[in-house]
């Protein structure tokens, strides 16, 4: 039973990023980087493909994992890249997260290379810290870039507020 309402909504999942990746390739003027969008969409779609196919635990769907990791900081990157021009060391703080995500799928795959129990405990335990240390960093870099959100609407002189009174739609 469990197994079903798993393989049925990753299967829905897929299906609604893919939608989403689909409808978002006819869009080129949204105001953010449309071509790293889409391909984080596709990827994600991808990954819950995967999880319903073929399962979680497999050494391909955790390596599409890590893609996926990467494509949205890439795409989170592209953000920060089209507000400030220049500022190279949260660049490299970007960089430095999707290697985290990049050495957890290689210790997915070092995983699979027919390793003792003890090297194999050793390499689940690092991959885990792995994934720890990217997911905690990336909520850091998404916290930034909800605290400079502000700044570049007013900067824009749009605000929640004043679509609304409008009557913009939204």
């Amino acid at each position: 039973m469990i197994t079903t309402l798993v393989l049925w909504s990753y299967a829905l999942a897929a299906l609604l990023f893919g939608a989403l990746a689909l409808t978002q390739m006819r869009r080129p003027s949204v105001p953010w980087p449309h071509a790293p969008f889409v391909l984080a969409l596709a990827i994600t779609s991808l990954w819950a493909l995967a999880v319903a196919g073929i399962d979680s635990r497999d050494v391909a769907t955790r390596i599409v994992a890590s893609v996926r990791d990467i494509a949205w900081l890439g795409f989170m990157l592209a953000l920060v890249r089209r507000d400030r021009a220049g500022n190279y060391a949260l660049g490299a703080v970007y960089f430095v997260v999707m290697a985290l995500a990049g050495t957890a799928a290689l210790l997915a795959v070092a995983g699979r290379m027919g390793l003792d129990a003890d090297a194999l405990a050793a390499v689940e335990s690092a991959r885990t810290v792995f994934l720890m240390m990217s997911a905690v960093s990336g909520l850091v870099l998404v916290h930034h870039l909800y605290q400079a959100a502000p700044r570049r609407a007013a900067a824009s002189g749009w605000s929640w507020s004043h679509s609304r009174r409008c009557g913009a739609s939204t």
